[in-house]
């Protein structure tokens, strides 16, 4: 689990989210693709990165990965 890979031309627009992001190793499925992914902005992604990174929990990362199945078993992974 982890922030999905930011491209390098999106770092300048990360901010101040950009040390905290970038310290991480990217993951195949994180908090932001569970809980918007294509129907978040660029911000939104942003925040939702930062939230995932400052609550981490074993019980978290249980949970994306439920929630990863799930969203591919019903098409919604697109």
């Amino acid at each position: 689990m982890g922030p999905r890979a930011y491209l390098p031309r999106e770092r300048e627009a990360m901010g101040a989210y950009q040390s905290l992001i970038l310290r991480i190793t990217p993951g195949l499925t994180g908090w932001w693709q569970v809980m918007g992914r294509h129907s978040t902005t660029f911000d939104e992604r942003l925040r939702l990165d930062e939230y995932y990174l400052s609550n981490w929990s074993l019980w978290l990362d249980v949970f994306i990965i439920i929630k990863t199945i799930w969203i591919l078993i019903n098409g919604q992974g697109a």
